[in-house]
């Protein structure tokens, strides 16, 4: 008996042990702790990262450009706006407009009738007029004529004067489309963009020409202009103030005529030339519109600092107005001054290159230094007046150089 006691022991001791795993109640605390265990947050470092690269590059800024070469030219006629008034030497009591005076027809009236009947009709019939006007002491001859002058002066040619328009600050607004990889450092794209710029230039020239002066001459029947206030200028009819003695002894004053007459039609023509100088002054002024695009290159030096060269065509709008002051100073009377002026606008094909410079201040912002070349040919404008001026300025927008700088900005 003694023999099979341990393994008596030993199977006792089995069968407690099983009961306590599986015979023993079920606890629910235990289910609840493990319903409730929450589910693990799965591992995504192993997935590949994704960030967005930005295709598009727009820069807004300044130019800086030289302006182009302009060159003046032509032939002019200065006259004197009265010339026309003095064609007719021989109708009376007209109205002649001189450069310096003029003669008007005849002021003076007779009254006739009397009572209810009476009335002013024009005297006339002597062949003088007290309406006229003179500005220079020299218009008086020393046996008392009068002498009135028309002008007019032609520059027959102007030599080509060339000069270079203002250097302008124009505005620009270019954009870049990524357009792909050419290698570990170097990538292209498409560009494209817009910009505006001033024409402004201005100069004059002292021109030979020939003055052409009309002299007509007038009767003053031995008066002297203005006899109780002699001198230039004068303008008639005129009166003076007298002071006078009444037969009582007493003084007053009294409006006196003192209109000075003179013929109401030239009693002589004459036409003489000279020469003198004719002062030009030039201006052009305007602006350009300029369409460009083309491929572009960019290298990158580093992560910010990289180099951009774009070759392309370019568009050229340009409007432009030219105007031609004509200033001519006779030997009486004020300066003769003629304005000419017209706009005119046009389209020319050109070319153009760039290369700038840009630094990335952030991933979307920078900034860009650049210069650039271009070349959109040459065009003419031409004005005219009626008295047969015709001047002419040549405008060269080939060879035009300058410098670009503005922001940048990625999307």
């Amino acid at each position: 008996m003694k023999r099979y006691l341990p393994f008596v022991l030993s199977l006792a001791f089995a069968l407690c042990h099983a009961h306590g795993q599986y015979g023993a109640p079920k606890d629910d605390s235990d289910d609840k702790e493990q319903a409730q265990a929450p589910e693990e947050i799965p591992d995504f470092n192993n997935l590949d990262e994704y960030t967005y690269q930005p295709k598009s590059t727009l820069n807004y800024g300044l130019r800086f450009m030289a302006g182009p070469k302009v060159k003046f030219g032509g032939s002019g006629n200065v006259v004197a706006p009265s010339i026309e008034s003095v064609t007719d030497l021989n109708t009376p009591n007209i109205y002649r407009i001189y450069h310096d005076g003029a003669v008007d027809p005849d002021g003076r009236t007779l009254a006739i009738g009397t009572g209810s009947g009476t009335g002013n009709v024009p005297a006339g019939g002597d062949g003088k007029t007290n309406t006229w006007t003179y500005t220079d002491p020299t218009q008086l001859t020393s046996d008392d004529f009068m002498q009135m002058h028309s002008y007019s002066a032609k520059v027959t040619s102007i030599d080509p004067l060339g000069i270079t328009a203002k250097s302008g600050m124009g505005a620009e607004l270019f954009n870049a489309m990524d357009m792909g990889k050419l290698g570990k450092h170097m990538k292209w794209s498409i560009f494209g963009g817009v910009s505006l710029s001033g024409i402004n230039g201005a100069t004059y020239t002292n021109e030979n020409a020939t003055m052409t002066t009309i002299t007509d001459t007038y009767n003053l029947f031995g008066q002297t202009p203005g006899a109780a206030t002699p001198g230039a200028p004068y303008s008639s009819p005129s009166t003076t103030t007298d002071t006078i003695t009444t037969s009582g002894g007493s003084t007053e004053t009294a409006t006196v005529n003192s209109s000075t007459l003179i013929s109401n039609t030239p009693v002589e023509r004459d036409i003489t030339t000279s020469q003198v100088f004719v002062t030009d002054h030039f201006k052009l002024s305007g602006e350009y519109f300029t369409i460009r695009g083309g491929p572009q290159l960019e290298y990158d030096f580093t992560e910010h600092l990289k180099a951009l060269v774009s070759v392309g065509p370019a568009l050229v709008y340009a409007g432009t107005n030219l105007t031609a002051t004509e200033v001519l100073v006779p030997t009486t009377g004020l300066p003769i001054v003629d304005n000419i002026g017209d706009g005119t606008s046009v389209f020319r094909l050109g070319e153009y290159a760039d290369a700038t410079l840009e630094y990335d201040l952030t991933d979307t912002t920078g900034f860009y230094f650049g210069a650039f070349y271009q070349n959109a040919g040459t065009y003419t404008e031409h004005i005219y007046d009626p008295y047969g001026s015709n001047y002419s300025s040549n405008v060269n927008l080939n060879d035009q150089q300058g410098l670009r700088t503005g922001m940048s900005y990625r999307f």
